[in-house]
């Protein structure tokens, strides 16, 4: 028997700087000396690998940065097919209605193209909502989501629906921007309360979701009012206390 403690300790690099990380057997989460990023001990096929771990929550340039280091994790592994669903049935539904003049092969052609477009692309950015919404500051993260994802989800749809040849396609991208960006706003907004997550410490069912939505639709719409009504609620003066009680007696005499 000689296999001492110290042959088990595996020699791996850091996923951040590839500085050299010495992890003993069964340690899941393991932090570099180096650079000061938390990582996870993941066992593929019996291979141990460092994962960096998610961003959130954290500031809003590591959600930038996290996705330049590891895009595929971030678009692909951890895409969110909640958002997907929702967003190709309520987007292609514009299309279809906006194409109906032009005949039923165009409205469902158009209709087609869109929601195939809408469950690609909106799973991918269903996952970089999610990595927003807990980063900070909370108003940076919400301008980066309503102004980065529907620009460059709308500058694709755009391209498709041109080589498609649909006729009316600008008046449905100028109907789908704005409601890119209240739907990019709702996501985060909804994730914030723990609905449309996936692959979260914190994310529910389906049908969990769906229970919970009509209340987080109506927290949205009345979020405004409640926010300016807090703002400009006037602070309740405080009560001053009462005088003491004069002793009778004393006041008599």
């Amino acid at each position: 028997m000689t296999a001492p403690a110290m042959a088990e300790i595996q020699k791996l690099k850091c996923a951040s700087c590839d500085a050299a990380l010495e992890v003993a057997p069964g340690t899941v989460e393991v932090v570099c000396g180096s650079c000061g990023t938390v990582q996870s001990i993941e066992q593929h096929d019996g291979v141990s690998e460092v994962v960096e771990n998610s961003p959130a929550p954290h500031r809003v340039v590591d959600v930038f940065r996290y996705l330049v280091r590891h895009p595929i994790e971030m678009l692909v592994w951890r895409w969110n097919w909640k958002a997907a669903m929702f967003s190709g049935v309520l987007r292609s539904m514009i299309y279809l209605f906006t194409h109906l003049k032009e005949g039923w092969r165009a409205a469902l052609g158009a209709m087609s193209v869109e929601f195939i477009f809408r469950v690609i692309v909106s799973g991918a950015s269903g996952s970089l909502v999610q990595a927003f919404h807990n980063a900070a500051p909370v108003w940076l993260a919400t301008l980066c989501v309503m102004i980065m994802l529907p620009a460059f989800s709308h500058m694709i749809e755009f391209t498709l629906h041109t080589l498609n040849g649909d006729v009316n396609k600008g008046k449905a991208i100028t109907i789908s921007i704005a409601f890119s960006i209240i739907s990019a706003i709702f996501n985060l907004f909804a994730m914030r309360r723990d609905a449309l997550l996936v692959k979260d410490d914190r994310a529910q069912s389906i049908g969990q979701d769906l229970i919970q939505l009509p209340k987080i639709v109506g927290e949205f719409m009345f979020f405004p009012f409640v926010w300016l009504w807090n703002r400009n609620r006037k602070p309740t003066a405080p009560v001053e206390p009462l005088p003491p009680a004069t002793d009778l007696a004393n006041r008599e005499s």
